[in-house]
């Protein structure tokens, strides 16, 4: 029974990376501004923005509430089924009369200037903000300002093209705002269909398509018509984009969400916005500041506690297999999803970490690593990440966190035992176990188990019965 998609697994490790190299870029949806102002205000919703509007235009008595073509766009954007070009003739509709009124940038305005005070759930630009201090670019597709007011970064005009240049060199830092920003109301895009096709947008094009090529992107906030033709837009663009480069950008999605993109991998991030926060904190690992994840204890995930497992150096659980696997089981399948955290750390010492890095820094790199690798596989498992083809058993799950680690953790529990003595004293024999790969290469091979032991260590030559 395939209970773990390995896939999902490799993903998330390929982001991780890509961030580690300084090569992620994150294109941010207006998902993200839904999820953080839950219960959203209708009107940042695509739907929502241009119903709101449609009725600005009566309400400031810029047309009459009868005028044919107002009765026209609003049936039009009242329709459960209506297309994004329909939503995108409507908003083109609506930016024409608001500029000849001069009242374009009074209107994004009252939509958009006191959105800051309506975020009710900051800790997804905690999220993001984290991504950025390790090196991620920040991208947005949203017209508000809440990425810059919550991570304290500027806003970077696409209008203006050595700002583009300069951003995609690594020389000027902030928010890219690809349709613009409403402090900006001249580089506000609506009609996204045409501005992929624009002249004006070549520096835009050409960043894009960069960093499509050479460059990892994760797409945050997307999935749903609420959360933006532009954005859906952007995403059929890049993926046609795509075509001939390799399979290695990601869209994440809520569980049951149906977006489906020609070269662009989705994931799974959970079954409402509320797990988003929760996931992209599995994503930038432990690297580069704080406390190392092999000796943190029971560590607070936001409001909630993690559920630690504690991995032996053969590789097996402290406390037992079985018990282990079927306690963390027990423990996370009692709570509700979005409490649901695992944090795996070694059983070395503080100090026995700190001599293992300076001794064999490649090793321990790896082992970071693989403990990472193994964290976040738990947590698409038991974060209902993972798709079965038939119902499990809560024995079944038992198991595949078992199973998992030999994924995750591959090698561990194939390791020789050694005895090895100093030359000074031959009577002191310390037992040392070793990964069995170690073992064949520093292996000598002139001392076996049936070989009588020898007083001493000749040079060179490691003494090894197995």
């Amino acid at each position: 029974m395939h209970v773990v998609n390995e896939k999902q697994v490799q993903y998330a490790s390929k982001i991780q990376q890509a961030l580690h190299d300084g090569q992620l870029a994150i294109i941010i949806g207006a998902g993200v501004s839904l999820g953080a102002t839950d219960p959203a205000p209708q009107r940042i919703t695509s739907i929502g923005l241009v119903r709101n509007g449609l009725d600005y235009l009566p309400q400031k008595t810029f047309v009459t509430a009868d005028d044919i073509h107002l009765k026209f766009y609003r049936r039009t954007v009242e329709k459960d089924t209506a297309s994004i070009g329909e939503v995108s003739r409507a908003f083109k509709y609506l930016k024409d009369i608001l500029e000849h009124e001069n009242q374009f940038s009074a209107w994004l305005e009252s939509v958009f200037g006191n959105l800051r005070d309506e975020v009710r759930h900051p800790e997804i630009f905690e999220a993001l903000s984290r991504f950025h201090k390790r090196g991620a670019k920040l991208m947005t597709s949203n017209y508000d300002d809440l990425l810059e007011s919550f991570c304290g970064l500027q806003r970077v005009r696409w209008s203006i093209a050595n700002h583009v240049r300069d951003y995609e060199r690594g020389t000027l830092d902030g928010v890219f705002h690809i349709h613009g920003s409403y402090h900006d109301p001249a580089d506000v895009v609506f009609d996204s269909i045409d501005y992929f096709e624009a002249e004006t947008s070549e520096n835009v094009k050409n960043l894009l398509s960069t960093y499509l090529e050479y460059n990892t992107i994760l797409f945050v906030g997307c999935g749903s018509e609420r959360e933006g033709p532009n954005f859906n837009t952007l995403l059929s663009w890049a993926s046609n984009k795509m075509a001939n480069i390799p399979n290695h950008h990601y869209v994440l999605l809520r569980h049951g969400d149906t977006v489906q993109y020609n070269s662009l991998t989705t994931l799974g991030y959970g079954h409402s916005y509320s797990d988003l926060v929760p996931f992209l904190n599995t994503l930038p690992g432990e690297q580069g500041s704080g406390p190392s994840p092999l000796n943190q204890p029971t560590i607070d995930q936001g409001r909630y506690k993690a559920v630690e497992v504690v991995i032996a150096d053969d590789g097996t659980f402290v406390g037992g297999d079985e018990k282990t696997a079927g306690d963390l089981v027990v423990d996370l399948l009692e709570r509700p999803i979005e409490q649901r955290y695992v944090r795996v750390r070694s059983s070395i010492t503080p100090q026995e970490e700190r001599d293992y890095q300076l001794r064999a820094p490649d090793s321990y790199m790896r082992l970071r690593e693989d403990l990472r690798l193994y964290t976040v596989a738990l947590q698409f498992l038991l974060r209902e990440g993972i798709h079965y083809y038939r119902a499990f058993q809560v024995t079944d799950l038992d198991k595949a966190v078992i199973e998992l680690r030999f994924l995750a953790l591959p090698g561990l529990g194939e390791y020789e035992r050694w005895y090895v003595w100093p030359v000074e004293a031959p009577n002191r024999v310390l037992n040392v176990r070793f990964p069995a790969t170690t073992g064949d290469f520093v292996r000598s091979g002139y001392y076996g188990k049936t070989t009588p032991r020898v007083r001493g260590m000749p040079q060179g030559r490691p003494i090894w019965l197995t």
